[in-house]
Order: structure tokens, then C-alpha cells, then sequence
């Protein structure tokens, strides 16, 4: 994610945080430029979630627990002192699935993927939060609905979906201010052997 002038980055498997300027020589041996920062390891390793600069202006990531562990968080760094700071297991045993920014708070959805073993089967969460990853609003689905991604939009935030009950894809809309949902957009069928496909 570009910030300032600078990139922030976030990878897998080692759940590291880093910052280049591309306006500087590259030196990535002395651990100049790119620069590595914390790591929200062995808590976390994957950032499943993707990145994004919040409303605060810093650099959040979405993320899997360590390998074979259900579970997740959110790690934050502050792109001016680089400061870490993270939040593990904000849903207990459920990973953090997709993440966004809004106008004041950020948006993410949960899911059952992690890192070396099977999905979990639970019913997952839309979440609201503070920048200090405070959940001000959430919303549990029935089971058999996993959630793909989380935008927004103007004042609306989408969240795309598969609906396994039914085998129907489509997106939630929410208005950003209130979280009251508004009708829903049908995408379509799906194939349950294509969900892996879809997921990625």
C-alpha cells in the first residue's frame, strides 16, 4: 500500500511487516531499503486478509493464525514510527477472510481458512471497527455462507458471498454510516467444485 511517498508491505510465511522508498538506493541486505519491521509472529504468519491504509492513515493487514492453528487478527504499523501493534483472535478460531477502509472505521470478514488444515465450518461474521480494532458493529451469518471479499464503495460497503445453502453467489450492501442492509445483488449459481477457484 502506498503512503507518503513509501510502500508498505506485508508477506507470508514469517507474518513480517516492511516499508521501502523507492526514492532511495535499494539495500535490502543491512536491512536499509527495504526496511523489515515487526512481526506479528508466531501468532500470526499469513495475510490472508490483504492489506490497506486505514482512516487513520496507518497500514493495516488481515491475517490467519500460525501454521495448523485456527484463527486470526489484524496487525496495525504506524507509517510514521513503524510501531506495531495487533489484535489476535478478535473472532476466536476464525481468520480474517477480507479488509477495508472506510471514511472512519474499517470493515472486515471472517472465515474458517487457515493455514495447513481443512476450512472450519462456522457461521462467520461482517465486522466494523475502530483503528484500534474495537468491533463497533458486527453481524454473524447462518452457516454454509462464506464471505469472499469486502469493499467500499462511496457510502456503501459490499461484501461479496456464497451462499452454500442455496448455491447462490451475490454481494451484501451495507450504507457505511448506519450498517443498515439494503438489497441484496444476485450474482448467480455457482459450481461448489469452483469455491476453491473463487476463494483465490
Amino acid at each position: 500500500c502506498p503512503k507518503d511517498g513509501k510502500i508498505f508491505l506485508s508477506s507470508y510465511v514469517g507474518g513480517d511487516h516492511m516499508v521501502y522508498d523507492p526514492k532511495k538506493p535499494w539495500n535490502h541486505h543491512d536491512n536499509i531499503n527495504p526496511k523489515t519491521l515487526e512481526s506479528v509472529r508466531p501468532l500470526m504468519t499469513r495475510p490472508m486478509g490483504k492489506s490497506v491504509i486505514g482512516p487513520d492513515g496507518n497500514f493495516f493487514t488481515g491475517w490467519c493464525a500460525a501454521y495448523g492453528v485456527y484463527g486470526g487478527g489484524i496487525s496495525r504499523i504506524d507509517t510514521k514510527t513503524y510501531e506495531l501493534a495487533s489484535w489476535y483472535q478478535i473472532i476466536p478460531q476464525q481468520s480474517i477472510r477480507s479488509i477495508a477502509s472506510g471514511k472512519r472505521y474499517l470493515y472486515a470478514v471472517t472465515c474458517g481458512e487457515t493455514s495447513g488444515l481443512h476450512a472450519r465450518q462456522d457461521r462467520f461474521y461482517i465486522l466494523k471497527l475502530d483503528c484500534d480494532c474495537n468491533i463497533v458493529w458486527k453481524k454473524q451469518y447462518e452457516l454454509g455462507i462464506v464471505f469472499t471479499k469486502v469493499v467500499v464503495v462511496g457510502s456503501f460497503v459490499l461484501v461479496g458471498y456464497i451462499d452454500n445453502n442455496t448455491n447462490q453467489t451475490g454481494i451484501y450492501v451495507f450504507n457505511e454510516d448506519t450498517m443498515e442492509e439494503l438489497p441484496s445483488i444476485k450474482l448467480g449459481d455457482y459450481d461448489k467444485n469452483d469455491q476453491e477457484n473463487t476463494n483465490n
